[in-house]
């Protein structure tokens, strides 16, 4: 396995590109996330859905989305922390 450096860039099909500074937040970022964006260049498989009887609604039909845990709303918190202090640099570049 390469020995990994530092901050560098992870990036995911479906979600906002972050900067990951150490193992640890490697690892808190879970599955499906890459160190280039081009793992993500061949289209993502369509998921096979089981076929609905006319007017039938689907069983989750307005079913509630599930609270984000509390690792989730701390990996969204660090995102957008890291997305004001690029923003930030950006603009004192400017």
């Amino acid at each position: 396995m390469q020995e990994q450096i530092f901050p560098t860039w992870r990036y995911h099909r479906t979600r906002e590109a972050c900067i990951v500074r150490n193992a640890d937040e490697l690892e808190a970022l879970g599955e499906g996330w890459a160190d280039t964006p081009a793992a993500f260049n061949e289209p993502e498989p369509e998921p096979e859905l089981a076929p609905e009887e006319p007017g039938e609604a689907p069983e989750d039909a307005g079913a509630k989305q599930p609270e984000p845990t509390d690792e989730e709303k701390k990996k969204a918190a660090r995102r957008a922390a890291d997305k004001a202090r690029r923003e930030a640099a950006k603009a004192a570049k400017q």
